[in-house]
């Protein structure tokens, strides 16, 4: 029988589930699936080990009765135990229907739009993004849904944003986890960037502001280090995280000349960077000294970089590329 055999019937009953007692574990449901194909596989080689930990992990994760969802810490040792199974036909299948059942979910948490959901669903996502059982081609593919829908969150309530410092700290910490995760990545740096602001959230504050823009910075320098040729991500990742230091930097301006001495050195780090050749270089270093003309015109700066978002949310991108395309001319 294949895998999919029920999985439009599944996605027409998942709705019905949907509750914000019931949203969270759902969500880790779903994307445990592969693992808890793999658990049933091997839970009697898995049990013989007398491992009384990770006998009670195999339990919970094929567990028949709703209970807790903190199971997060452990994920990884329970997925290096069952590592052996991720080549399996059913653990491959299963994973495959994971990504259209988790579009179905979070297409009927968008539809309901309750703020509730939300703030349980946005720290969780990030969380998550790092611990996803090792299937070929199943960390990419979720990777996407679950950016693309944090996004979508984020613009419907942007407030949430005051609410994941922790979370983001910690994603925001490693490197090789943020870059297995760029759509995710990319998007959370634009939401800071756009939404952490005071006016948004009462639990952004000045303090707030620096901190991240802090993390944002480091990891700017990171990322400008490691940048290699015919490395989109990175460069896409790099130019993301140069405009939103500029947009936090908008908001406190005892950041503006520390912005300014940065962008300066991420510019002059890929111009003598041997690794790089061609358009990836020239980009990154007219972004920054772009931006840097920009800043040069706080009041200006301060408009441009915190205009709200239209209806549809989205930004007047010719106008800023209009704006920096003078200035560059002036500067």
């Amino acid at each position: 029988m294949k895998s999919d055999t029920f999985r439009e019937d599944f996605q027409e009953l998942l709705p019905a589930f949907l509750s914000s007692d019931t949203c969270l574990e759902m969500f880790h449901y779903l994307l445990d699936l592969p693992c808890v194909a793999a658990a049933v596989e091997t839970r009697e080689k898995l049990q013989a080990n007398n491992d009384s930990v990770l006998e009670t992990l195999v339990d919970f994760i094929t567990r028949n009765e709703s209970g807790s969802t903190d199971t997060v810490d452990k994920l990884k040792q329970l997925h290096g135990a069952l590592k052996l199974s991720n080549t399996s036909y059913s653990v491959v299948s299963c994973s495959k229907n994971v990504a259209p059942l988790l579009e179905r979910f979070f297409s009927q948490v968008y539809e309901e739009d309750d703020i509730d959901i939300l703030k349980k669903l946005c720290p969780s996502i990030i969380e998550r993004s790092l611990s996803l059982y090792d299937v070929e081609g199943y960390r990419e593919e979720i990777e996407i849904v679950l950016g693309k829908y944090f996004l979508k969150f984020l613009q419907l309530h942007p407030d949430i944003i005051g609410e994941m410092q922790y979370e983001m700290s910690i994603f925001l910490s490693c490197l090789p986890g943020i870059m297995s995760a760029p759509t995710l990545a990319s998007n959370l740096v634009w939401c800071v960037g756009e939404f952490l602001s005071s006016e948004i959230s009462t639990k952004c504050t000045i303090e707030t502001t620096t901190s991240m823009y802090e993390s944002f910075e480091a990891l700017a320098y990171e990322v400008s280090k490691n940048l290699a040729d015919n490395d989109e991500s990175y460069s896409k990742f790099l130019s993301c995280l140069m405009s939103a230091l500029c947009k936090l930097s908008s908001r406190n301006q005892q950041l503006t000349a520390r912005v300014l001495i940065c962008l300066s050195k991420l510019a002059n780090q890929q111009t003598t960077n041997d690794k790089m050749k061609g358009n990836i270089k020239k980009i990154i270093v007219d972004r920054a000294n772009e931006l840097s003309a920009i800043l040069k015109i706080p009041n200006f700066a301060s408009v441009l970089f915190n205009r709200r978002l239209s209806e549809k949310g989205k930004r007047n991108i010719t106008v800023v590329e209009t704006t920096a395309r003078f200035l560059r001319q002036e500067y």
